[in-house]
C-alpha cells in the first residue's frame, strides 16, 4: 500500500490518499485509488481531525453518509509524483529481494 499525506499550512485541513500496487493480465504495474479522506480541525494543536462531510472515498466501505466516486477524488500532480516514486522504489526492492 501507499499511502500519501498533506497537511495544510495552518495545520487544520489533512488529506490522505490510499493507493494499491496492482499487476494486470498484461504484466503491466499499476496503482488503484483505495481510500480518500479530507479531514479538518478546529484549532492547530490538540484536536483531532474529522473527515469532512461528503469528503471522503472508500472502495471498500462507506465512512458514513455522503462519499465521492473514485472519478471524483482531487489528486493533485505532486501526489501523482510522490506514489510514482514510492511504486518504482517497491519495485526496486522487490527485485533486489529476488536477486
Amino acid at each position: 500500500m501507499i499511502e500519501i499525506e498533506r497537511m495544510s499550512v495552518d495545520g487544520l485541513t489533512k488529506r490522505e490518499w490510499k493507493f494499491e500496487p496492482q499487476l494486470d493480465s498484461q504484466g503491466v504495474i499499476g496503482v488503484k485509488l483505495t481510500s480518500y479522506s479530507k479531514q479538518t480541525r478546529p484549532m492547530a494543536n490538540g484536536h483531532k481531525f474529522v473527515v469532512a462531510n461528503g469528503q471522503c472515498f472508500n472502495e471498500v466501505r462507506a465512512i458514513g453518509g455522503p462519499q465521492l466516486s473514485r472519478e471524483e477524488v482531487p489528486i493533485p500532480p505532486d501526489v501523482v509524483k510522490a506514489v510514482q516514486v514510492r511504486l518504482v522504489d517497491q519495485v526496486k526492492q522487490a527485485m533486489e529481494n529476488i536477486l
